[in-house]
């Protein structure tokens, strides 16, 4: 055979995580220092990764074959995605480097890796520590923090037995089918602000933590406040414990154990891939791995070739979840690529234009947070005693019609109003001498301007249209130019002396009497002029003239109003 390398252990005595070394080489003294080395290597490739990224994209704009303005946030800010970049791989190898720096105290060493050891190690683990501290507490100094009573209430979900808060159920008025109840005690947070921004929103705490909250849900960014000390305490099992095989596996074992009931409850992942994988994969496969552990335990004296076959096991296990990681990085790489692209119109291929809509939908909905009952929930019924609180709500009980200038004034008083009105106005056309026909039809232009004001504003018109009285289907449009100038007039004459008086169709109107002659073809202007002939044809004749009292006129627009300019008189 082969003289055994320094540091290793001699055949026959390989047990333990030094065996393991002993398989590829490496003395147990140097196992920090080879773990720290390639870690370094790893952040180096971070480092180059990054820079080279934003080099090529500082190359393809100056080229021209991106968009100048692609990816310019980053391209901008490169720095601070590099140092978040770093900080999220520095807790990555947090769990690897805190194990090698604990069972490198455990072991006999040199002076020279022993210091390294000390120095990594508290710059690693008390670094890590603290940064998450004081992320979260550069969070919640503006609330307040409380201690609560509550109870863990249990339930049977499909699978698992599902815990959930007693006071939220009180708080949701909610009722379920409970087997388990147990009293604990929670430990609340208060910012007392509702307009304050969530975790995801804050952008000047994003700017400064977001390698502490990214991928975390909204109510759960301060998950690895939790999971830094769980991989601590971890570590300290699998490294420090290494004289006591028993305590280390069932320790290990448990905690497992418990890290896996704890983030299926919290299910602190925002996407669904990072929870089948980082909650339900690796725990599962961690515990199994943890638990067919045990029968390699010396004390229990199981056959070589169980042990054989179970270790096959664990490699089986082992590449299914490597294949599982494979999968899921599909389906990530194509959510990256529509997170890319979701400011684009056109996506291609066009068939996944549905599956890229329903992404952004369900992002957007699991971004709220929101909390909603478990499947098995009914709401409890109130008690009648119960005091009911006021709820925001709306109602019509009734409608009420308010007063109108209608309601004040009836078509009688309307009309009568309107009458008197033009009774002065025809006292003063048959008193005053006449004037020229343009004056005369501006005046009857501007008194008849008034037509498409609302029925409400009537009132102060200087006359009704007989179209709110005359039934609508009587009522065509006349064809003929001059029709639609001669509207018809509706006028009432009582004289004073009770005399008779023959109309220009040779009707009697008597003094006693009031007559209402409606003459379709007659406009204004011929009326006055008729009038003015009839009084000289009176005087005439020796009679005396008579002297309107009363006289009123009416002017029914019986043709549609029109912008048109009138047609010329016709020579009489």
């Amino acid at each position: 055979g082969h003289t055994v390398a320094p540091g290793l252990p001699l055949p026959g005595t390989r047990t333990g995580f030094p065996a393991t070394l002993a398989a590829i080489g490496i003395p147990s003294a140097d196992a920090f220092v080879f773990g720290l080395l390639w870690f370094l290597i790893a952040v180096a490739l971070v480092v180059i990764a990054v820079v080279g990224v934003k080099i090529l994209l500082e190359a393809f704009v100056s080229i021209k074959w991106i968009k100048e303005d692609r990816l310019a946030y980053f391209r901008s800010y490169w720095v601070g995605f590099l140092g978040h970049v770093l900080l999220r791989a520095l807790i990555i190898g947090f769990f690897m480097l805190a194990t090698l720096a604990i069972f490198q105290f455990t072991i006999p060493a040199s002076v020279g890796p022993l210091a390294v050891t000390v120095i990594v190690f508290l710059f690693v683990v008390m670094g890590v520590i603290s940064l998450t501290a004081y992320g979260v507490w550069y969070r919640t100094r503006r609330g307040t923090f409380s201690i609560v009573k509550d109870r863990a209430v249990f339930y049977r979900s499909r699978w698992l037995a599902m815990p959930i808060w007693e006071s939220r159920l009180k708080e949701h008025n909610l009722e379920i089918r409970r087997f388990l109840s147990i009293p604990c005690y929670r430990l609340r947070h208060d910012d007392h602000d509702d307009e304050y921004p969530t975790v995801h929103l804050d952008q000047p705490y994003v700017k400064r933590f977001a390698w502490l909250t990214a991928r975390f849900r909204r109510t759960r960014w301060w998950f690895l406040a939790y999971y830094v000390p769980y991989l601590f305490v971890r570590a300290a099992f699998l490294g420090g414990a290494g004289s006591a095989p028993l305590v280390q596996v069932y320790g290990v074992l448990v905690l497992d154990i418990a890290n896996f009931a704890v983030t299926v409850i919290m299910r602190p992942f925002e996407g669904t891939r990072n929870t089948a994988m980082g909650v339900w994969i690796l725990s599962i496969c961690k515990i199994l791995s943890t638990g067919i552990s045990i029968a390699f335990l010396p004390r229990l004296q199981v056959n070589r070739i169980i042990t054989t076959v179970l270790g096959v096991i664990i490699i089986v296990i082992q590449g299914f979840t490597i294949i599982a990681l494979l999968i899921l990085i599909i389906p990530s790489a194509l959510s990256s690529r529509l997170s890319l692209l979701r400011n684009q119109e056109e996506f291609a291929p066009r068939w996944l234009d549905l599956v890229r809509i329903r992404y952004f939908d369900k992002m957007q909905t699991k971004a709220q947070d929101r909390w909603t009952p478990p499947k098995g929930t009914v709401t409890k019924k109130k008690e009648r005693n119960e005091p009911t609180l006021p709820e925001p709500h709306f109602a019509v009980t009734g409608v009420r019609r308010g007063e109108m200038l209608e309601d004040d004034l009836d078509d009688s008083t309307i009309y009568d109003s309107q009458q008197s009105l033009h009774e002065r106005n025809s006292k003063q056309s048959l008193t005053s001498p006449p004037r020229g026909r343009s004056s005369q039809a501006g005046g009857i232009r501007s008194r008849l301007s008034s037509g498409s004001l609302p029925r409400t504003g009537r009132v102060s018109r200087i006359s009704w249209s007989s179209r709110e009285f005359v039934d609508p289907a009587l009522l065509e449009r006349p064809d003929s130019t001059l029709a639609k100038r001669l509207s018809g007039i509706t006028f009432t004459i009582t004289p004073d002396d009770g005399s008779s008086m023959t109309t220009k169709d040779n009707s009697s109107v008597s003094g006693e009497s009031s007559i209402s002659h409606v003459r379709p073809q007659a406009s204004f202007r011929s009326f006055r002029s008729q009038s003015t002939t009839r009084a000289s044809s009176i005087n005439e004749g020796g009679a005396s003239t008579p002297t309107p009292t009363r006289e009123a006129f009416s002017f029914p627009a019986l043709s549609r109003p029109s912008t048109l300019p009138e047609a010329a008189e016709p020579d009489e």
